[in-house]
């Protein structure tokens, strides 16, 4: 679930950038050559695309940050292998991000900016932390046996 979630999350990023890319290497020249007659509908359509690719990116952090972090962090938090602080800690850019920022600059509101920077900052802070701790990280033997009821513990 989490994957898909990141993917599908992802991938309304990359059309949203891949729109943005195509409209920024097409449109101002465009822009420039066309007929004094053309040049209104050209804005709108600047318009209407600067609109799609805000959508786009809105909608990726919220699926990102609202669906696919919590999951993560649950993940963590039930798992043992990682301290659970690390997962409590995760579900804070998620709510910044997925819940607060990206839903108010969605609807039009630009104080859900300032949610989405301090969201990313504290992502990015706890990402750096994870690094590190994974790098320390020395696994038992023990831990790296089998579970009960596995395949491998029913072969030996």
């Amino acid at each position: 679930m989490v994957p898909a979630t990141g993917s599908l999350g992802f991938l309304f990023g990359v059309v949203g950038e891949a729109i943005r890319l195509a409209v920024v290497l097409t449109l101002p020249s465009a822009y420039v050559g066309a007929a004094d007659i053309a040049r209104p509908e050209m804005l709108v359509l600047g318009a209407t695309l600067g609109s799609l690719i805000q959508i786009l990116r809105n909608t990726s952090s919220i699926i990102i940050y609202a669906v696919g972090m919590p999951l993560i962090a649950l993940a963590i938090v039930r798992g043992r292998n990682l301290p659970a602080w690390l997962g409590w800690v995760l579900l804070i850019p998620s709510v910044l991000v997925g819940y607060i920022g990206a839903p108010l600059v969605s609807l039009g509101h630009a104080i859900g900016g300032p949610f989405i920077g301090l969201g990313f900052e504290i992502h990015f802070l706890w990402l750096l932390v994870l690094a590190v701790l994974l790098q320390r990280w020395r696994p038992s033997r023990d831990n790296l046996k089998a579970a009960p009821g596995t395949a491998q513990d029913k072969l030996s």
